[in-house]
């Protein structure tokens, strides 16, 4: 499996940190991480990372409107949302796959997003 640098937006710290140990246990550099979706466009545009881990329900821009912006930067995104069926938990379990942004499904960014979406759990 390839290292990929990792931008990681998600406004709940407790989750960004798991998620963000995770995806360095499975090998990832985050490169970037912030809590809202300002942010991660301007650290995109910074950083340029190879993926870029969004949280839906974000402040400033939403994960939709973050996706887009991102989309224009060529930078493959993952959607994750907390996943309202289970408690308010900071476990890997607790952040599940939403969408995978539509223009990712490319087969090499496919497989580099799947990797990180085992890594999550």
């Amino acid at each position: 499996m390839k290292t990929l640098s990792i931008l990681l937006a998600e406004d709940e710290i407790l989750i960004r940190a798991d998620m963000k140990e995770a995806l360095e246990e499975a090998g990832h550099i985050v490169c970037a991480e912030c809590d809202n979706g300002k942010k991660a466009i301007e650290q995109a545009k910074q950083m340029q990372p190879e993926l870029a881990i969004l949280d839906i329900m974000m402040p400033e821009l939403n994960g939709l409107e973050t996706a887009q912006m991102m989309h224009e930067l060529n930078i493959p995104v993952i959607m994750v949302k907390e996943n309202s069926q289970k408690t308010h938990s900071t476990s890997r379990k607790s952040s599940c796959l939403w969408l995978y942004y539509q223009t990712c499904f490319r087969t090499k960014s496919f497989s580099r997003g799947a990797d990180c979406l085992c890594a999550l759990g």
